[in-house]
């Protein structure tokens, strides 16, 4: 070990015994007043880490007829160690599961450069943002809300982010993942204009067809009667033709 270290150990205990010396200190002399009326007197800065330690109760000198009552408090002393130890366990213990879930990861990830941050969130992708671009988006409304010209993706830093209608957006990610049940059913839901989506699965529609219908007609387009609905939408790419 060299001197770096050791000097740096050292002064790490010398610290340690400075704060069990105030801690046990306190307790002294809170129990002692608590059963004998007055405070007892120290000797030196260290006597109530040495009385914790040894049991020697001639570090102190009792007010009055009333002896030091030392196991009193040597059994605080041993309830106060306890009680640390036990409270730093516990936050070990909740770091090592806090490092590992998704609070951290998400934590982390907020760090990394490229991430937008409470400002950029708040000056491009927030309800406000979206209302001060209404005026080119949708000039005829008179009072716009954030939802007549953008949708709502999810929220990041205690805001609602949303994405602009004139705005293309990429949504990448694996099978099942859930793309439809946290984004794209959650948009088609909430537009209240006219929507067209197109999708290889039930899923969306599903989900979305009977809320969809109270706001007005909905067409199925299925050629491969894949969502069991009997009357759908058809075409004929022939009609109108003519030899």
């Amino acid at each position: 070990m060299n001197e770096s270290v050791l000097g740096k150990v050292v002064a790490v205990g010398i610290a340690i015994a400075f704060l069990l010396s105030v801690a046990f200190a306190f307790i002294g002399e809170t129990v002692t007043t608590w059963i004998c009326g007055t405070a007892p007197q120290a000797d030196h800065l260290f006597s109530g880490f040495w009385l914790a330690l040894t049991g020697q109760a001639d570090v102190y000198k009792a007010s009055g007829t009333c002896a030091l009552p030392v196991w009193q408090i040597r059994v605080a002393d041993l309830l106060a160690v306890l009680l640390v130890v036990g409270g730093g366990i516990a936050l070990i213990v909740w770091y090592r599961r806090y490092r590992h879930s998704d609070r951290a990861f998400i934590a982390d990830l907020r760090m990394r450069p490229g991430f937008a941050t409470a400002a950029d969130i708040r000056s491009h992708l927030s309800a406000k943002a979206a209302i001060r671009r209404a005026k080119q988006l949708r000039p005829d409304l008179t009072h716009p809300t954030a939802t007549d010209v953008a949708w709502r993706v999810g929220a990041s830093r205690g805001m609602d982010v949303f994405v602009s209608i004139e705005d293309s957006v990429t949504l990448e990610g694996p099978p099942r993942s859930g793309k439809g049940y946290r984004v794209l059913i959650s948009a088609i839901l909430d537009w209240a204009g006219p929507l067209i989506t197109t999708s290889t699965t039930n899923d969306n529609l599903t989900a979305t067809m009977q809320m969809r219908a109270r706001r007005g007609t909905v067409h199925v387009f299925d050629p491969q009667g894949l969502s069991g609905i009997r009357d759908t939408l058809r075409i004929d790419p022939i009609a109108g033709c003519a030899d």
